[in-house]
Formats: structure tokens, sequence, C-alpha cells
């Protein structure tokens, strides 16, 4: 490979497969581990782009770990990480990295072993390992078809977590672990003994998806502390992950995770490896990534070519093996090319027959459903929404015939009372936005005005630049607190902020999305209209304003809309028979002052599962139904409301009325 001094040395890692037992038993999935591999190499790459390793040099720099766990989101970096360690640790430990071992099935092994049909040869021990079995016990094992694993230094077996975890409890449980019986009789019947268990002496790696441990599965390493280094490999995957899968699962997926980590660290006193990188580090790693497969096939890109867009396309189908992705379809382009030719970005449309397997696209259709269904009223809202989507979308399709661009400042201020979803109509407004290739990523932050603001003088400039090199959607909410000073003006703080925002504002006119958001709006008092106090501050910011969403509070009858659908995404189902209460309950709460809108249905819905719970609970277990789980009951909803009204009085307090404390 051909790799200039700019080029990443791994692009991806060394991963080998065969079939033991002259191909036709067990196949094993190896890491194998180039003897140049060192901590050089590894520094070489963090700086042309890998910094997401920096973690694993500096590991490196304290005593070597016999268990190692590295926590990432994605398998490929993970093994890439894996790759790094194992090799300078060999460095630490003068191991010879030798590639001379044979795996059995291929066609080396089945010369080296063609005495074995007439007579098994002593020397063969060379071969097969020696694991405590006589040679006569070796050739009976051998004639009946087992598989063996020749252990080198530079092979490292990829090992299923799940397999091993399966292996052990249905050992414990004498094979009853299996519920199907086929499954059974399937486990009983195969006497094939897994090969991992005789990798004993070298290095070995173990994969874990996050989401299917459990605290206790810890123990199932037991069997490894006599091997010379054990990498764990925690993905924490998206993947696959269903739409209805909600913070609860999320939650406890987590705890496990953490509950599991710690549990290796004091039995094993492994050491514990985050590999985690922000996106903009991240789009640079794949863009030298890109380049580095460019180099490695000798191709070259026509002028101008948008490498930018064309990476983001790659990277959004729906595969994790990012690395291996892009050489896979460079080589599907180069399939009918020779070698040194210039690809052009029509070479690259091929990606638009890929499309069935973008994850993008599937996000995309989510994200206008979002819009037109799960957002229940705010119909001049949605249509506001649309229509900068056109217009950008209109702008882009202009510039791609050569006419002028118009300067569509992608800077919005959605004004209304608390509670009126304002957050979540920004984020799909940025996920629209990426999905039609209008802004460069989905990195979304929800910030505070104030945030903005530094903790001293001159820090507030550099903390607000920070927000745009990050992120690709700016949400600023209160954004009446960045210009908010101590005494009713703005300090320097809020100055230095203002001036860095407008900078930011105008670099970033087209390639963010910002959107200012706060209490106002035409039904809101001069002296509660804080959003106008924030506008006449600074008249750069307003004349970068493109747009002004206004969201009304959601009438009693959209409130019982809300709880209906925040109870079907929780699981819940409640009968209609108390919507009437409901919007009595809700026609009473938005006359008050201090009305949450949406917030409001969430929070009465939390207290009818609390009464739900007091009163499923309080019935034998054994004669609870999983209808009785889902259903919230008038008797629910009634005592919820009550709850509520008593919880506002608390909270608004003392109310004088004409000279008596009520």
């Amino acid at each position: 490979m051909k790799i200039s001094k700019d080029d990443l040395n791994l692009l991806k890692p060394d991963i080998k497969k065969v079939f033991l037992s002259f191909g036709k038993g067990q196949m094993v999935t190896y890491l194998n581990l180039d003897s140049n591999i060192g901590e050089e190499v590894l520094k070489k790459d963090i700086k042309a782009g890998a910094t997401q390793f920096k973690p694993i040099l500096e590991l490196t720099k304290k005593k070597d770990s016999r268990f190692v766990v590295i926590e990432t989101d994605n398998r490929e970096q993970g093994l890439l990480g894996v790759t790094y360690l194992a090799g300078i640790y060999a460095e630490h430990e003068k191991l010879k990295m030798y590639d001379d071992g044979i795996p059995y099935g291929s066609d080396e092994v089945n010369e080296e072993l063609g005495e074995h049909i007439d007579g098994y040869q002593k020397n063969n021990d060379e071969i097969f390992g020696s694991y405590g079995m006589t040679e006569e016990e070796e050739v009976e094992e051998f004639e009946e078809g087992d598989d063996y694993w020749q252990e080198t230094s530079c092979w490292i077996p990829i090992i299923e977590f799940n397999d091993i975890k399966r292996y052990e409890l249905t050992k414990e449980n004498d094979g009853f672990l299996f519920a199907n019986q086929n499954m059974l009789m399937n486990q009983k019947n195969n006497n094939q003994r897994p090969f991992w268990l005789d990798c004993c002496n070298e290095s070995i790696c173990i994969v874990c998806d996050t989401r299917l441990i459990q605290a206790t599965d810890a123990r199932c390493l037991q069997r490894f502390t006599s091997n010379r280094h054990v990498y764990i490999v925690l993905v924490e995957s998206s993947y696959g992950m269903q739409e209805n899968e909600d913070s609860i699962f999320t939650r406890h997926c987590e705890t496990e995770k953490k509950s599991f980590v710690c549990e290796i660290m004091l039995e094993f006193t492994a050491s514990i490896v985050q590999m985690k990188v922000n996106q903009l580090k991240l789009d640079r790693y794949y863009d030298n990534l890109f380049e580095g497969w460019l180099n490695e096939y000798g191709l070259v890109l026509e002028n101008r070519f948008p490498k930018t867009r064309i990476i983001k396309r790659i990277l959004s189908l729906c595969r994790e093996d990012k690395a291996q992705l892009m050489e896979k379809v460079l080589l599907y382009i180069m399939k009918d090319r020779d070698e040194g030719s210039i690809l052009t970005e029509k070479d690259f449309e091929v990606l638009d027959y890929f499309n069935v397997l973008s994850k993008e696209e599937k996000e995309g259709k989510k994200s206008k459903i979002r819009l037109e269904k799960e957002l229940v009223g705010m119909e001049e809202v949605k249509q506001q929404v649309q229509d900068i989507i056109n217009v950008m979308k209109y702008n882009k399709f202009r510039q791609g015939m050569g006419l002028k661009n118009s300067s569509f400042h992608n800077v919005h201020l959605l004004i209304g009372a608390p509670g009126t979803a304002k957050t979540t109509v920004a984020e799909i407004m940025g996920n629209m936005m990426r999905e039609e290739g209008l802004l460069n990523g989905n990195r979304f932050i929800s910030i505070n005005g104030a945030d903005l603001k530094g903790l001293y003088v001159g820090h507030s400039a550099p903390k607000t630049k920070a927000y745009f090199d990050n992120y690709d959607i700016i949400f600023i909410d209160e954004a009446y607190s960045i210009v908010a000073g101590d005494i009713g003006g703005m300090d320097s703080f809020s100055q230095e902020a203002v001036s860095q925002l407008i900078i930011e504002l105008e670099r970033h006119a087209t390639d963010r999305l910002v959107v200012f958001a706060g209490y106002g709006g035409p039904n809101v008092s001069e002296q509660d209209n804080k959003m106008k106090e924030f506008l006449e501050a600074n008249p750069g910011i307003k004349s970068r304003i493109n747009s002004t969403i206004y969201f009304n509070s959601y009438t009693p009858e959209e409130m019982v809309q809300i709880v209906h659908r925040l109870a079907e995404r929780m699981d819940y189902s409640v009968n209609k028979k108390v919507d009437e209460m409901i919007r009595d309950y809700f026609i009473e709460r938005g006359n008050q002052k201090n009305f949450g809108n949406g917030r409001e249905a969430r929070s009465l819905l939390e207290q009818c599962i609390i009464f739900a719970a007091r009163r499923v609970m309080s019935t034998p277990k054994k004669e609870i139904s999983k209808k009785q789980m889902k259903e919230i009951l008038f008797e629910d909803v009634e005592n919820a409301i009550r709850k509520q009204k008593n919880e506002n009085i608390l909270q608004a307090g003392r109310i004088v009325n004409c000279g008596f404390m009520q």
C-alpha cells in the first residue's frame, strides 16, 4: 500500500476468515496483526485524523493490562482499536510477530497433514498445539472431526460474547436454556466443541452488543483469565433499534452496561478505554480515510469534485463498517475502469441505486411523518416549516442550473408560550434540511441564551464560535438571556457574545440552522415580551432573522389529543370516556397564568400512571394481566386531575383577596 505522510496506515482492520477441520468445521474470524503496527504507526494515524484512538495511546503509556474494555459505537472502530493496542503491547513484550502459522482448512494445512490419514505424526504437535491430551487422544479427537485453532501471537480470534454466554448458560442448565425443542435436540446431537474453548494462551477479542448484556454476565469471562490479553469491545450501536424503543429501554441498557463494566473492572482489574470523538473531528477522519482509499487504488478526483457531499452519502448507507464500505463503493465504481482513472461526480450516481440501503432515507420519511402526523394542530407552523424547506431546495436547484443564488439566511425566530413544541419543531426542521442535503450534518444542540456568555472577559467569543464549529442545528432557547445584564442592560460578556454571534450568523448563513426561541408574540403583554427586548438590543441580529414562526397555545381539544398520543407511545390505553373530564380540566388550566401547554399533558399522564400503578399493584401478582398493565381507567384520571389541581395551588403560593389570605 502506498501511503503518503498525510494518509492513514490502517484503513480498516485486517479481518480474516477460515473454516477449521479441512474446511468442514467451524468458521473462525480473526484479526491478522502486521509486525509493523506499533506506537509510531498509531501516533502517525492520530496526526492524520484518527483522533478517536488517542485514548488507546494514553493507555499504552501505563502498565500493560491483561483485560481491556474498549467502549465504542462502531464495531469496525473497536477492532481497529484492538489492532493498535495489540501491536503496541507486542512491542512492549518484545514478541516475535510471525505469520507462519497455518489455519486449518487451508491448502497448506491439507498438504501438511496428508500423512495423518495413514498415521498421526508426532511433529504435527507444532501445528495442532498441545491441549493437555495424550498423542492417542489427540488422534482420536481429530478423527472425530473436532475443530482446532492454532494460537499465535499475530492472530487474535474474534469471539461473539453472546456465543460465550449461550454456551455457559446452556452448560449450567444442562441444555434446557432453549425454549424451542428443535434447537434443544440440535444442541444435544451436536457434539462439536466451540473452538474458543482451546484459546487459553494467546490474546483474544470478545465483541459485546451493549443491548444484550447484563451485569451478571461478567462471570462468563472467567475461563479466559490465563490468556495473554483479553480485549472486550463494547459496541454501543443504534443500528437495528426500533422507533418505539424509548428512553426507558435505553436507560435500562445503559445501567446494565455500566454494571457489567464495573464487574469486569473489579473481577479482572480491567482497564477502560472510551473511544469518543465529536462530529467535526470524525468528519475529518472520514475525509482522510476516503483519500487513503483513493491513493490505495491509484484514483484521482476531477476538479471541483463535491467530496464532502459524496462522503456523507456513502456514510449514510446502513452499514457499520464505514471504512470497508468506502472501499466497496470505490471497487464497484472501478470494476470497469483502469487504475489511475479520474473519477467524476457522475461515477457516483450509483449511490442513487443504493438508496435502498440508506438509513438517512428512512429517517427522512420519519421526519416528514413527525411534522405532519405526530404534532397536534399547528397547521400554520407546519406550512411555514415546509415553505422554508422548499425555498432552500429551490435555491439549490437554481444553483445547479448555473443561475444566481439568493442569499437565504437560515436563521429563524420561534415565539410563543412555553410547552408549545418549539424545540421539537426546530429539531424536525434541521433533520428535514439534512435529509434534503441542505445541511452538512444533523448535530443538534439546545442551549439557553446565557450559555453563549463566558466565564471571564475574552471567553464569550470563542465559546460562541465553538457552538457553530461543532453543531449544525443550534436551538437557542430563552434567547433574550444573551442580552440580559445585571443592571438591565448588556454587560461586557453580553456584548462580546452578541458581537461574535453576528459574525457566526453571517459566516454560516446557509450551512447551519440557527433558531432563536422565547416567550413572546401578539398575545403577550408588553412587560412579558422578552423576545422584543432581545431583537431591539442589537439591530444586527434582527436583520439576519429570515422568518418568524408563532406558536399558539393548544386548545383544550388539542390537549386531549396530546394525552392520547403520549399514552399510545408509552403503550398505555386511556379510556375515551374520560375525554370530557380532561377537556374541562384544561379549559380551567388554560385561563391560568402558569399554564404549561403540552408539558402539562405529559404531567397529567404521569400522574395517571401513578394511580394506575397503585391500583394494579394492590392486586395479587398472579391475577395481573397484560391488559390491566396497559389500562388507564376513569378513576385514575379523576384522581390525577384532583392531585394536579392541588399541586397547582401549592405552586402558586399565597393569594390575597380583599384583604383576606386564602
